[in-house]
């Protein structure tokens, strides 16, 4: 598997999760009227905009990969059994459950984020390091 289908297989995954978790946090502030989830919300929505503008990018510098991004596409759409549970999506937002669900993505997102900061920079720090190599 090359370089190329893992990129584009990862933007389609960040795409799905990012698109997901902004639907997920407006929809949650409906039940909880926290004012962080509608910023949260929107934030990950247009980040999702930012990575379909990102994917029509990728695919125009790759030439060729248009018809694999379709199928992988369709493959993370058609997919039923990805819905969630019927308490889950029905359960009443003071159950225990949905609150343990509700930490638990907070206590990922806080452990997520500082691995993503550091992730990014990493990459800063080589391409400064590449622009300072380069100029000797």
């Amino acid at each position: 598997m090359s370089l190329k289908v893992v990129h584009l297989f990862l933007i389609l995954c960040s795409i799905f999760l990012s698109g997901f978790f902004g639907v997920w946090s407006l929809q949650n502030y409906t039940w909880d009227t926290d004012p962080l989830l509608v910023s949260l919300g929107y934030l990950s929505l247009s980040g999702t905009g930012g990575l379909v503008f990102y994917l029509f990018y990728f695919l125009k510098k790759t030439k060729g990969f248009g018809l694999l991004s379709l199928v992988l596409l369709a493959s993370v759409i058609q997919t039923q059994s990805a819905w969630a549970c019927a308490v889950c999506q029905f359960g009443t937002p003071d159950s225990p459950l949905v609150r343990a669900i509700r930490e638990g993505i907070w206590v990922l997102l806080f452990l997520l984020v500082p691995v993503l900061a550091g992730f990014l920079g990493l990459f800063i720090f080589w391409a400064k390091r590449d622009k300072k190599i380069s100029s000797l």
